[in-house]
Order: C-alpha cells, then sequence, then structure tokens
C-alpha cells in the first residue's frame, strides 16, 4: 500500500477514535441526565408505581385463574369453546415421534429433508474430508478494533 493511501487511513481511524470518545462522552451525560429525572420521576410518583406493579401481579393472577377455570369448563363439555364472554378456547395440535423413525421415513420418501449446514461445512474445512464438488472461496473483511482510544494520546 502506498503511503499516502496508509496515512489517509491513519487519519481517517484516528478521526473514528475521536467520533467514538465523543459519542461515548455525550452518552455517558445524557445517562447520568437520564438517571437523575427518573430518580425525581420515581419520588414524584412513588405510589402510582407501587400501585402500578401491585395491579399487574394482580391481573396476572386473575388471568392464570381465568385460564384455569376456563380449561375446566372444557374438560366438563369438549363443545363449549367460549365458556365465558372473552374467553375462548382454542384447541391446537402437535405431532409426536421418534426421530430416528421419522427420519427413515422421510429418506425412504425422499421428503423432509433438510442439509445440516454446520455439521457439512465443517466437514468441508479439511482437505482429507472435503467432496470434490466443494471449492473454498476466502473473502476479506475489514474489522475494526472497538477500542481505538490509544490512538487519541495522552489527552483522551
Amino acid at each position: 500500500m502506498s503511503g499516502e493511501n496508509t496515512n489517509g487511513l491513519t487519519l481517517t481511524v484516528i478521526e473514528l477514535a475521536q467520533a467514538r470518545q465523543h459519542a461515548r462522552e455525550l452518552g455517558d451525560t445524557l445517562a447520568r441526565a437520564r438517571a437523575g429525572l427518573e430518580e425525581i420521576f420515581r419520588q414524584t410518583h412513588g405510589e402510582a408505581i407501587q400501585a402500578h406493579e401491585t395491579i399487574k401481579l394482580h391481573v396476572t393472577d386473575l388471568e392464570n385463574s381465568v385460564r384455569d377455570l376456563a380449561l375446566r369448563a372444557f374438560s366438563q363439555d369438549k363443545t363449549n369453546k367460549q365458556p365465558a364472554p372473552g374467553v375462548g378456547i382454542r384447541v391446537t395440535t402437535s405431532p409426536d415421534y421418534d426421530k430416528a423413525a421419522a427420519f427413515g421415513w422421510a429418506k425412504t420418501h425422499g421428503l423432509a429433508l433438510q442439509l445440516d449446514t454446520k455439521a457439512f461445512n465443517d466437514i468441508c474445512k479439511s482437505d482429507s474430508t472435503r467432496p470434490d464438488f466443494v471449492t473454498i472461496t476466502e473473502t476479506p473483511v475489514a474489522t475494526i478494533a472497538t477500542d481505538l482510544t490509544s490512538l487519541l494520546g495522552e489527552g483522551k
């Protein structure tokens, strides 16, 4: 790389370090201001906050009771899918099967098969296990260190 391009890159990285530091400082200032405002809010509205937390717990308890009572009513009458106003029963289905038997069926029928790409990619990493039809492509990716403060010198 030419000296001019390297110098331009170095200057841009230093500018990035300065911008990150400035963003971090502003973020810290805002966080302190927000914390102060939140404390004032909690002091001013403490009773309402506590009442809200209490009622949320009560709502959760009532929702659980309604679900339990609705399921009990449905267990007594399987046709009653609306045991109370605003309450419904939804019956879901899900298959339960032996995984090995299901995979055997899928191979036999050529259906429901999916390549385990992670395992296959691991196999392809080694020259000795890589199938002939696989090629390896190298793609460069630029990375930037999270902490660039060392570029800012002593003044930070």
